[in-house]
């Protein structure tokens, strides 16, 4: 008898225990609602994150970036006084409201400007509110890595035509790459030499790829041309701009002989350029302009008819001043241009290096 008195509450109660299990096993599942004792333990109560890092990704530098955190105040009672700030001077935040009710959701709204910031940058945000009298905080962590803009890779890194001659079609390629930030970035032409026509289309490979396509224009240009593309990359707060190099040998109607200059000189040394045509054309009118790079010397030149039709000897004798003497090396670049009886322009261009010893 005794053991049955012991036995019968025991069956009560696990029957009991099993009837209300199941009970709560066949009701509908209802919108989750988080509570004190699930989060009473961590650091971040009374606010629920659903994530505390946040990773942006890549940037370019001086790219303004929006971007905003969402947090649950998961306690009993309306959190107060909510406020977030930043461990740099180059964020402003913006909060939904200062005051969280019960179970309700808090937006706050951050803007970072990566002006200046280098590489991988790390920021340690405060959220902090009133509860029960108390002071609670969460340390959220943004991480992101600026590029700069100008950043950018050629697969051609030189644009060398080679020789040309009136009439050649030359097609040369090059694909660029930007290794920025998520949101896409521009480009356009913004110079380029007379003598190339290039365009510039964005690939279907990548976001930041495009496809450069440079022919060249070689009608009244001859000589050895050096000159540069200039690209300018933009996005809605800032702008660069790129060069790329750009060669050729232009042999045309007219030539100059040399068609560049090296040379070791001293202060009244002598060089003569040949000037002619292949075709024997008549020339009415040949003028020089002289692109020193240096005001501290000039080239003089003097300009002799030969018997040959079409064929002139130009004289260049360099004047320095006595600063120049300091120098080691004086760049430029000597532009033959003429004009044929036919009034059509011939221009040549000659780069020059010269040695001072």
């Amino acid at each position: 008898m005794v053991h049955q008195r012991i036995l019968f509450p025991v069956l009560v109660a696990v029957g009991l225990l099993i009837f209300t299990v199941s009970f709560f096993c066949m009701r509908e599942p209802q919108e989750k609602h988080y509570k004190e004792e699930e989060i009473f333990s961590e650091s971040n109560f009374p606010f629920f994150l659903e994530q505390l890092e946040f990773d942006l990704g890549n940037v370019v530098e001086g790219e303004i970036i929006e971007f905003e955190i969402s947090f649950v105040n998961v306690s009993q009672k309306t959190v107060t006084g909510i406020r977030i700030d930043g461990s740099c001077v180059c964020l402003v935040t913006e909060l939904s409201q200062n005051d969280l009710h019960p179970q309700a959701k808090g937006i706050a709204k951050l803007i970072i400007d990566t002006t200046g910031r280098k590489g991988t940058t790390g920021l340690v945000l405060r959220l902090t509110g009133s509860y029960g009298g108390k002071q609670y905080s969460v340390f959220p962590r943004i991480i992101f890595r600026t590029i700069p803009l100008n950043q950018v890779s050629f697969s051609q890194e030189i644009l060398n035509f080679g020789t040309l001659h009136p009439g050649d079609d030359e097609m040369l390629y090059s694909t660029i790459r930007h290794y920025a930030s998520e949101k896409p970035i521009n480009v356009r032409i913004k110079r380029q030499p007379d003598w190339l026509n290039a365009n510039i289309s964005r690939t279907q490979q990548e976001k930041n790829e495009w496809l450069l396509e440079a022919s060249t224009s070689i009608t009244g240009f001859s000589g050895y041309q050096t000159d540069k593309i200039e690209f300018e990359f933009f996005s809605d707060e800032i702008s660069t701009t790129v060069e790329l190099s750009v060669f050729a040998d232009i042999i045309g109607t007219f030539y100059a002989t040399p068609s560049s200059i090296v040379d070791m000189a001293t202060l009244s040394k002598e060089f003569i350029i040949e000037y002619h045509t292949t075709d024997n054309i008549q020339v009415s009118d040949i003028s020089i302009v002289i692109d020193t790079h240096d005001d501290n010397y000039t080239l003089n030149h003097l300009i002799q008819k030969t018997e040959e039709r079409g064929k002139f000897l130009i004289v260049f004798s360099p004047c320095f001043s006595d600063t120049a003497l300091s120098s080691t090396a004086i760049r430029g670049a000597i532009l033959i241009e003429s004009i044929d009886v036919n009034q059509t322009t011939h221009k040549t261009r000659i780069p020059y290096l010269i040695f001072i010893p």
